[in-house]
Parts: structure tokens; sequence; C-alpha cells
């Protein structure tokens, strides 16, 4: 059975077959092949009377050899157009490739250092999503990001998601000092594409066919019990157009006794000379309460008017407060309940939306499983239009 699949595999896409061809005689080596990340997602909605569906598929292998070595390849598949994308139709978005491919080395020289090479979309800055690797502490990184909750993507492109304040997005090296039980800096030195992998190209020009930034960014982690922070800085250059940008940001949890606090603000860019204003913010605010089989979440986030080097008018003034109650057996891992979001445009308030309707959601052996009805009562101009379905699955460790 699995000889079977592999070969399908094989034969559906060429490139994954030659590497799955590659990595499984490595494991004969002493080397170990996990897959440390999969995620899984898919709107449907029905838009003039036609049913539509979006999909986005992403998935890390990781070749481990021990704690000397690692190495790790990311894929992801983005498809607005699911049918078009599996009948390969003429003019379809569909995207499959190469998300990120890195390389490290742990202990560099016998040194408190991890060194890693990467090419692609790597790590997301000011979520906290390194916490479990440096600390061993519990993922407590916010559930409000990604495609299960931007199911139509930032700026109406489905390949990119809200998933911190920055991402990481190039060709460079990435160093970090393990030297403190508490305290981790990390540093980053980069060729940043403007669109990144996600996107479907790993290159990028401006309009003179120059190729963009050169970038830098420092993060800092620190963990001390009920305390964990981030904080980041960084800088982007466009030598031949004389651009040069500037982000920065901060992340902060909080945890006692039922409750828990988490916070996100910061500046993803902004060009030299230019005035701040809220545009320019990233800010995600959610406290959460546990009451016994309640679980309650309150989500506010105000999108920035430019994510990733790119901006998007139709996101400037949006923003967004989501609340969540489940009830369920966390012993069991299945929890239910209602989801109430509001959308409202800062600048334009005649923009409201309004969203309503179930969830349900299944932990099991390290696997998510999520499942949500949108009612959208104002955004439809026939009942079916006012019904969007969402289903996603994911690695939960």
């Amino acid at each position: 059975m699995l000889y079977m699949r592999y070969c399908k595999l094989g034969r559906s896409f060429p490139f994954l077959g030659a590497l799955l061809t590659i990595l499984v005689p490595l494991s004969l080596f002493g080397a170990e092949i996990t897959v440390p990340r999969i995620e899984m997602a898919s709107q449907g909605w029905v838009q003039e009377e036609e049913f539509l569906v979006s999909s986005l598929v992403s998935a890390d292998i990781a070749l481990l050899g021990g704690d000397r070595y690692g190495f790790l390849l990311g894929f992801a598949l983005a498809a607005p157009d699911l049918g078009g994308a599996m009948t390969l139709r003429q003019g379809n978005e569909a995207y499959l490739g190469l998300r990120l491919a890195r390389a490290s080395i742990y202990g560099l020289g016998g040194l408190p250092l991890d060194f890693s090479y990467f090419i692609g979309a790597g790590d997301n800055i000011g979520t906290g999503g390194e916490f479990p690797h440096y600390f061993g502490s519990t993922p407590f990184e916010t559930e409000y990001r990604g495609p299960s909750f931007f199911p139509r993507g930032v700026g109406g492109n489905v390949s990119r998601h809200y998933q911190g304040i920055h991402g990481v997005r190039g060709t460079g090296f990435q160093g970090a000092l393990r030297n403190g039980e508490y305290l981790v800096p990390i540093l980053y030195l980069y060729h940043d594409f403007a669109f990144s992998p996600e996107l479907g190209t790993l290159r990028d020009y401006d309009d003179e066919g120059r190729e963009n930034y050169l970038s830098a960014d420092l993060r800092v982690l620190f963990s001390r019990g009920w305390l964990n922070l981030e904080a980041f800085t960084g800088y982007s250059r466009n030598g031949p157009r004389d651009i040069h940008k500037f982000r920065w940001g901060l992340m902060a949890h909080l945890a006692g006794e039922g409750v828990e606090f988490y916070a996100q603000a910061g500046v993803p860019g902004i060009l030299q000379g230019d005035s701040l204003t809220i545009d320019h913010f990233y800010v995600l605010i959610e406290p959460r309460l546990f009451l016994g089989p309640l679980s309650l979440f309150m989500t506010f986030f105000y999108h920035p008017v430019e994510y990733h080097h790119v901006k998007n008018p139709s996101e400037q003034g949006r923003a967004e407060l989501n609340i969540r109650a489940l009830f369920g057996n966390r012993a069991s891992g299945l929890s239910g309940g209602l989801e109430c979001s509001g959308e409202l445009g800062v600048h334009r308030p005649e923009e409201l939306n309004f969203r309503i309707g179930p969830v349900l959601t299944y932990h099991t052996d390290g696997i998510r499983w999520d499942a949500k009805l949108r009612i959208r009562p104002q955004a439809h101009k026939v009942p079916a239009e006012m019904f969007e379905i969402l289903i996603g699955v994911r690695t939960a460790f």
C-alpha cells in the first residue's frame, strides 16, 4: 500500500517523487525523517449561483541528524479555483511549489550557536511560535491566523495570510545564540523577496527591472514562568532606488490560573521619511478565559496597509472583533460552540460586515480538525450566498 501510494504521488508530481526517492534511503543511515507541520484548509461559498471552492495545502518534511544538524523542506499548494487547479485549466491561479528549504547546524563549532541557511518563506516574527523549540514551553500562539481565519487571504490573494507582524522571506542566513536559560537573540540577514514563494515567484523586480530588498532583522525572545516576550526590529534597503524601510514590533503573552492575555503590536513596514499613522500598525489583542468546560476567546485585530513589503489598499483601516465561545472536554479533544465576527472599515463605516456560526474542533494524536459554518446576513443577493463552509486540518503537537 505504501509503495502504491508513493508511485502514484511520483507520477502526479515528479518533483515530489524524486524528493521521496532521495529522502527514503537517507532514513536508513541514521537520519530521522519527520513531518513537523501539515496544514490543509478549504473554503466553500456560493457566488452568482455557482458553488466555489478555494483551498490551500502546506507541508514540511524534516530530516534530522540528532542534535547535530537538520534539513527542512516545505511545500505549498494554493488554489483560488480548486476545479481549475485539478484540471489544469488555462488561466487558473493555482500554485504548487517549494515553500522553504532550510539547512541548520546546531551548536556550531562547539558554541551555543544555531546556524541556518534558508531559501523561501522562513520564520514568522512576532508570533511566539519558536518558544516551544527554544524554551520547551507549551504553544500559546493565537489561533487567529492563517487560512482558517483569513480564507480569502490578504488583499484578495489566497496565498497570503496574516501570520505575525513580519515574515522572513528570501535567501539568507539565520543565527540563534542559546547561551541563556531565559533569553535567546536571533539575527536574520537575507535578500528579501517582496513576494514570497506562496505567491508563486522567488524573485521580484521594481519598475525598472532591478531586484529588491536586502534585509536584516533582530529579534529577542524572553521566557520566564508566566511571562513570554518577543521584541524585534528590522531594516530593508533597495540600493538602486534609494529605498529604506523600517519595521519593529512586540509580542506579549501572560498566563495565570484560568486566564491568559496575548498581544501583538508593531509596524510591518514604513518608508524612511513617511509620517507614521495608524494605518501602518499591526495590532492584535486577545484575552482568553478558561472556566471548566468553557473557553472564551476575544480577539481584536487591526490590519496594516502594508504587509511583507506589499501595500494592500483594500486592507487600509480594516478592523475586526472576533468572539469564540467553546464548550468541551479537553481530555476527549472534542469541543464546539459559537463564533461571532464583526468587521468594520474605519475609514469606510458603511462597510460593516457581520458573521456568525457554529464551530467544531477535534484534537487527536497531534492533529487538529476544524469545521465552521459562517452566516453573513448582510452580504448576499440570494439566500444561498449568506453561507460559507470552512474545513481545516493541521498538526498541533
